[in-house]
């Protein structure tokens, strides 16, 4: 889930000093809110059941943020 893959995190603490808290957080309101360009939410569904990976962990992610919300969809079964 790195910065140049599809859903990686376009804000990053390097370029404007912000905090990771931060950053993930707005990567959590667009995502919430669909405010990404050219990304459809409905396409993280593709990722359930899949091992999420990034080079932040162990620290706090933006993965975190789809993780969270594929781990609260309740898919029927």
């Amino acid at each position: 889930m790195g910065r140049g893959s599809y859903w990686g995190n376009p804000y990053s603490m390097y370029e404007g000093g912000e905090e990771r808290d931060e950053v993930i957080r707005k990567y959590k309101y667009d995502f919430d809110y669909e405010k990404f360009p050219k990304k459809e939410k409905s396409e993280v569904y593709k990722l359930a059941g899949k091992r999420l990976g990034c080079f932040c962990k162990p620290q706090t992610c933006h993965g975190d943020v789809l993780a969270d919300y594929l781990n609260s969809w309740d898919d029927g079964k």
